[in-house]
């Protein structure tokens, strides 16, 4: 009699391969006397790492570390197994907020994803189409600095992905008041007109108050000056 099985060896002992590839597991069982049995053996995997059939063939899925178990009767052998992401394609943008202030530093990180869902680390070149900033390769940072629309690309290979940003004005720098010197006779009316910047140029929006140093006139909340006497006075803008 042959006996029951006592052994089972299974070839390849390790093996590491990448996410989407196949290998095929063999098996040999022995008894207690070290001689070859011919019985069935089960495949399964332990850990997300894929799938195996019933003939040793295992198909790598998920990135990560696990096992391919036989087992025939009492006999048992485990294999390790380490599955490595697949080719890249697809990229990760790793940007929480598209809306970004002018003259902020903001680190570009991107992820990378195979045809299975494994994300991995990867190494862009990074660009702008349009001139909303300055991007340091070397340290892969971006400065955002023209108020605007545009796209943060990201090239791995021949593999080019892009998200959209908009980059909102810094905080008020200047105000500028136009006119800035005026001469003007009794009932004649101007309105002045305030225009709000950054430290970028860049537009702010503002309603400023607007006050008179001396009582020519009626000024209005929206800066409307009605000349009622001669005199000289200065018009000032404040906004907060």
């Amino acid at each position: 009699m042959p006996g029951k099985p006592a052994r089972l060896d299974v070839t390849p002992a390790t093996i590491k391969l990448k996410a989407g590839t196949r290998a095929i597991f063999q098996g040999s069982v022995f008894n207690a006397q070290d001689l070859s049995l011919s019985l069935p053996i089960q495949w399964q995997v332990e850990g997300d790492i894929g799938s195996i059939g019933a003939d040793g063939t295992f198909t790598a899925l998920q990135a990560g570390e696990g096992a391919v178990v036989a087992t025939s009767g009492d006999a048992t052998a485990s294999v390790p197994v380490v599955v490595e992401h697949g080719d890249l394609v697809d990229i990760l943008f790793d940007l929480e907020n598209k809306v970004l202030t002018a003259g902020s530093d903001i680190t570009l990180t991107a992820k990378g994803v195979d045809a299975f869902g494994n994300s991995f680390d990867i190494t862009a070149q990074w660009f702008l189409t349009t001139s909303i900033g300055a991007i340091n390769q070397q340290e892969s940072l971006f400065k955002p600095l023209t108020t605007g629309t545009g796209e943060i690309i990201a090239k791995v290979g021949n593999l080019i992905k892009g998200i959209e940003i908009e980059i909102v004005p810094a905080k008020l720098s200047r105000l500028e008041m136009s006119p800035q010197t005026i001469r003007m006779l009794a009932g004649e009316t101007v309105e002045f007109q305030v225009s709000g910047y950054d430290r970028f140029g860049n537009d702010v929006e503002v309603q400023p108050e607007f006050s008179i140093s001396d009582d020519i006139g009626d000024l209005s909340e929206s800066g409307q000056l009605i000349v009622r006497k001669a005199g000289n006075a200065i018009v000032t803008a404040k906004f907060d």
